[in-house]
């Protein structure tokens, strides 16, 4: 089945099962997906191995981080094969019944845990953000983006967890003894200090 076919039958897949079809351009086999909500199954036709040939592949695909890859585990990855030549209403009730249930409990517990990993993410780059805003600075890659000609005793200020940032300073040891005397005396806040001695 020459793609052209494949795409229109496909259109009529999406149509039954209620999903936006969304074809992929860019792949020099086939390749399209089925779209609904947060729910998206891409479609694939391939001649190898060949026996794949006049198959269709059914697989998963899930949310991406905003800020992180997300590692998928070998159980995480759904997938079907399915004749090309079915009808569209055969093929639309294999994906009902073979692919479907087992993918959204997948879909749910996936989406919920990248949404914890985002939350997380976002309240680590708000810390920095409170750094940045203050002194007219930016946060690039979980770094804060500094005027380094104007600072060149700050060498690094970076993101540490939710609630901490790590700064890291390059200044003599007077100057450092009396930043520590006025850190240890405030003790705003709880904190982690790491000094190292380098050439």
């Amino acid at each position: 089945m020459n793609k052209e076919e494949l795409k229109q039958k496909m259109e009529k897949v999406a149509e039954i099962l209620g999903y936006q079809f969304l074809i992929k351009e860019e792949f020099a086999y086939f390749v399209c997906s089925l779209k609904k909500d947060n729910c998206e199954i891409m479609i694939t036709q391939h001649d190898y191995p060949p026996s794949d040939k006049e198959k269709i592949i059914v697989s998963s695909s899930y949310p991406k981080s905003e800020f992180c890859r997300y590692y998928l585990k070998p159980e995480d990855i759904i997938q079907i094969k399915i004749s090309e030549k079915k009808s569209p209403e055969q093929i639309a009730n294999d994906i009902k019944r073979r692919f479907l249930p087992p993918y959204l409990i997948k879909l749910e517990k996936i989406t919920k845990e990248i949404e914890k990993l985002d939350n997380y993410y976002k309240e680590k780059f708000n810390a920095l953000n409170k750094i940045a805003n203050r002194f007219g600075w930016k946060v690039v890659n979980g770094q804060i983006d500094f005027d380094y000609k104007n600072h060149r005793e700050i060498d690094k200020i970076e993101e540490y967890d939710d609630k901490k940032v790590r700064i890291s300073f390059v200044i003599e040891p007077e100057m450092a003894i009396k930043f520590l005397e006025i850190l240890f005396k405030t003790k705003t806040a709880p904190m982690d200090c790491n000094i190292n001695l380098q050439p």
